[in-house]
């Protein structure tokens, strides 16, 4: 670990979904998985700051 430091968070995408890692403190992780199909529009949308309202 010393010469990377510790995992700050992980992003693994896959064909169907996106998962996020990220270590909360020693003991505990908060882990999300995102479902990775297109909502809305013709360009696909990694989340930069956009909020979909149905």
């Amino acid at each position: 670990m010393d010469k990377v430091g510790h995992g700050l968070y992980t992003i693994a995408s896959y064909e169907k979904i996106k998962r996020v890692t990220i270590p909360l403190d020693n003991e505990n992780l908060l882990f999300m998985s995102m479902d990775n199909t297109q909502k809305h529009g013709k360009h696909k949308s990694y989340g930069h700051g956009r909020t979909w309202v149905k």
